[in-house]
């Protein structure tokens, strides 16, 4: 089976960028993708970075100038898709959803050489907390969200999406090495777990991630249940699929000898980059220059074909320069107007069939008189139903306190005396009429008109009227 990630590719990229030591060296770049309003418009977007030959970003991009197919991964066959909307350079106005994801496994309380137990501040996980303020304060006025969270064993969201930044600064505070229960590196886990973080986010989503070491999940490495996800091990290609999901990007700095290979993978087939680092110095600033990196990038929405395929290939020609980005095809089935509105209206038919019946079948209750009341959790007796019979039924609190009591009642019952309720139907509906305010819906008066769900409220018991 074919994978989703063109490793040969993005290995080459990722050589590139290890080699000249530059991550902005190439002149195009598809740094994300976004599918999730594809079933809504059919529509799919991509994220773009175009530099001019002095390394500048181009600021004026226009669509004449860029050509985007769609390719079968398996016969090389394009098709030119069209271009329905491009949005400028610097379109992030109104901000980026940032998450900075930060491992907290016991060797990042290590030095930077792997020196065991030096002064917090010479340690690793310092070092990441360092860079991570630099970015926060260098944000300065601007309307970019920040989220803090750490991952060892468990997964901690200190601090979600946000412009104030006071409290992220604080949250980054000295910790102290877990203990060995706690000092695992779930890493997929966490990446999984931060894109789940930033489902909630309407903009452009980020995810910075600092980890020192290769996955080393709790269950497979200690032989005990995870205490969150028991005998699961989550596995790059689900991290990498959580990504795609929420449309993230993931930049992932690795520090140290000790780099997952898997993470270069995940980071580049989201649309990301990968940052092997080995001192502070190297990692100083490096937060701020993804950010600049986002900042530079266009929004290209297209609509993609039909096409049965493992994946769906997108190749975006610009200036000479040709990069891809795919997408798997579950996540592309881009059918055009008339195939979705064909769609839509198949999809919706058997509702509106069952809906049919259920107004006829609703019509032939209400003509045989058939309602119910239906007590929620009342403080005496037991919840239960009452089904509504021809003439008068009296909602009435009990003689001696002990709840609220429904019976049929006669035109002159003596529980009317008590301020009770009384229902009964007239012309095919069903009336509440109340010796005193009675609340329906939380609203007080005398007389109702009822409806299905309408919720009466007598004394503490909340009753439930039902036609059906």
């Amino acid at each position: 089976m074919k994978s989703w990630l063109d490793v040969q590719n993005q290995w080459r990229v990722l050589a590139l960028f290890l080699i000249c030591g530059n991550a902005w060296a190439t002149d195009l770049a598809i740094s994300g993708a976004d599918a999730r309003n594809q079933v809504v418009n059919g529509e799919v977007s991509l994220f773009l970075i175009a530099l001019d030959d002095d390394g500048q970003p181009v600021e004026t991009l226009k669509e004449d100038e860029i050509q985007v197919y769609q390719e079968n991964p398996e016969t090389q066959q394009r098709t030119a898709l069209e271009i329905q909307n491009l949005t400028s350079f610097g379109h992030h106005s109104a901000g980026v959803d940032f998450l900075l994801l930060i491992d907290d496994s016991g060797s990042m309380y290590d030095g930077p050489t792997g020196d065991l137990s030096p002064p917090f501040e010479g340690t690793r996980a310092a070092f990441a907390r360092r860079e991570a303020k630099r970015f926060i304060n260098d944000l300065g006025i601007s309307q970019d969200r920040v989220g803090l969270a750490f991952f060892a064993t468990k997964y901690h969201l200190a601090a979600s999406p946000r412009i104030e930044r006071g409290t992220l600064v604080e949250r980054l505070g000295v910790s102290s090495s877990p203990s060995s229960e706690n000092a695992y590196t779930e890493l997929y886990a966490g990446i999984e777990k931060a894109s789940e973080t930033l489902a909630s986010t309407a903009g452009r989503r980020i995810v910075i991630l600092f980890s020192d070491g290769e996955n080393y999940p709790y269950y497979q490495e200690s032989g005990n249940p995870h205490p969150e996800y028991g005998t699961i091990t989550h596995t790059s290609d689900q991290a990498l699929k959580a990504l795609r999901d929420e449309a993230v990007t993931l930049y992932a700095v690795r520090f140290g000898d000790h780099k997952d290979a898997q993470l270069a993978q995940i980071a580049l087939a989201s649309g990301g980059l990968v940052f092997d680092v080995d001192s502070e110095d190297q990692l100083a600033g490096l937060y701020s220059q993804i950010r600049h990196r986002v900042s530079q990038e266009y929004r290209i929405d297209v609509e993609p074909q039909p096409q049965i395929t493992e994946e769906n290939r997108f190749i975006t020609i610009w200036d000479g320069h040709e990069v891809s980005f795919s997408l798997p095809s579950s996540y592309v089935f881009g059918p055009p107007v008339a195939l979705r509105q064909a769609l839509f209206s198949l999809f919706f038919l058997p509702f509106f069939v069952i809906f049919t019946g259920l107004l006829w079948k609703l019509g032939e209750r209400k003509s045989q008189g058939m309602a119910q009341l239906s007590r929620l959790e009342p403080r005496h007796g037991e919840a239960g139903s009452v089904t509504l019979a021809a003439g008068k039924t009296v909602i009435a609190p009990h003689p001696q306190g002990q709840g609220t009591l429904i019976v049929p009642a006669e035109t002159h019952h003596p529980l009317e005396k008590l301020g009770t309720t009384i229902i009964q139907e007239k012309d095919g509906r069903w009336q509440l009429t109340g010796n005193e305010n009675v609340k329906v819906n939380n609203c007080s008066g005398k007389q109702f008109l009822l409806s299905p769900g309408d919720v009466i409220q007598v004394g503490d018991d909340l009753i439930v009227f039902d036609d059906a």
